[in-house]
């Protein structure tokens, strides 16, 4: 293959090679607890284990999770398993449950969860530019969330005294009007609330406000604490929803069709590669240019004629042509007799005798 081929070959399997990555990695990635990436909540949980309170890791659905305050973080990686009025009815009976909301692509899961408690969604910042730099600072941009509510009238630890740091969300859960604001975003949009429901409380915020990326912050800090002060009992943090199941025995050929579907992609690749290693068509060969001067090829074209023999054809069709064209010039026959067999020499001949009538 040409080296170009190569190229195009390599960045084939480089790409092949990347979408095996990110099909096949780790499905508790993200906001899950056990996530040491900039968007999880491995700080959070460990800042919480540090400050005295029990910790727990859920590998069940909500309704059947250990007892205590239920933390769970979006974007799931699976659907709701518990049944909305399940949820609604543990949270009543006394249960704290905390709900770090996306922001971003608000999924049926998370609209599910929410609207067990009422809470609907809505877009605060409009659709997603398409322009690249447009694109990229809408991607970017942050909220520095304000409390809404003097310290003394919070919740738990006095409330928030700090700004909190979050990537701007897309759609945010609209608060129900008996939720307390604890925070407010731009045009004073509440971004966190607390609303209490039966005995238990449910505390809705940003899931990237507690994310390990954001904890250096000193509000953001301070919202974590004031939210471990605020969840009674022991803090259970949902993995279920992250991928996290229950030991047991692995299931047979669970993999095979993501294997199928892996090879078959594979295969494309495979296919696509030696599409483009093979020409297409018969080559084209240049033609080569041809240089030289008028004389050269008059030359040439006298020594073809002289190899097959052609003075007496081309007297014949000098005298008639000098005829037909130029009447004036005299023809006798006897040029037309030394024409029919005439020889090089001969042919020369007439062409001067020729020329020299059309002079007269």
């Amino acid at each position: 293959m040409k080296r170009s081929h190569w190229v195009i070959a390599l960045a084939v399997l480089a790409g092949a090679t990347l979408a095996a990555v990110l099909l096949a990695r780790s499905r508790a990635a993200g906001s899950s607890a056990l996530s040491p990436s900039p968007s999880g909540w491995l700080a959070a949980r460990r800042y919480l284990s540090a400050r005295g309170r029990e910790t727990v890791i859920s590998d069940r659905s909500l309704d059947a999770a250990a007892p205590g305050a239920i933390v769970t973080v979006f974007p799931w990686e699976d659907p709701l398993e518990a049944s909305e009025a399940q949820i609604r009815s543990r949270v009543s009976r006394g249960a704290d449950l905390l709900i770090g909301y996306s922001g971003r692509r608000i999924g049926q899961a998370e609209e599910d969860l929410l609207g067990a408690f009422g809470i609907s969604v809505r877009d605060v910042r409009g659709d997603l530019p398409l322009e690249p730099l447009a694109w990229y600072r809408y991607r970017t941009e942050v909220w520095r969330l304000r409390p809404a509510a003097p310290p003394s009238s919070a919740e738990g630890s006095g409330g928030p005294r700090q700004p909190v740091i979050c990537l701007a969300p897309r759609r945010i859960p609209v608060a129900p009007a008996a939720a307390q604001t604890l925070y407010t975003g731009p045009d004073g949009v509440a971004a966190i609330f607390l609303l209490r429901v039966g005995r238990g409380r449910v505390l809705v915020l940003p899931a990237d406000a507690l994310s390990n990326a954001r904890l250096a912050s000193a509000g953001n800090a301070d919202l974590l604490e004031s939210a471990g002060r605020m969840l009674s009992g022991r803090i259970v943090f949902d993995e279920f929803h992250h991928g996290l199941r229950p030991p047991g025995p692995a299931p047979q050929g669970a993999s095979l069709p993501f294997d199928l579907w892996l090879a078959q992609l594979l295969l494309v690749y495979a296919l696509a590669v030696l599409a483009l290693s093979r020409r297409l068509g018969r080559p084209w060969r240049e033609e080569p240019v041809r240089a030289g001067t008028t004389a050269s090829f008059l030359l040439g074209l006298a020594t073809r004629h002289r190899a097959l023999g052609h003075g007496a054809a081309a007297a014949r069709l000098l005298l008639s042509r000098v005829a037909r064209l130029d009447p004036s010039i005299p023809v006798t026959a006897e040029m037309a007799r030394a024409a029919e067999t005439a020889d090089e020499q001969t042919l020369v001949a007439l062409a001067a005798g020729v020329s020299r009538g059309a002079k007269k």
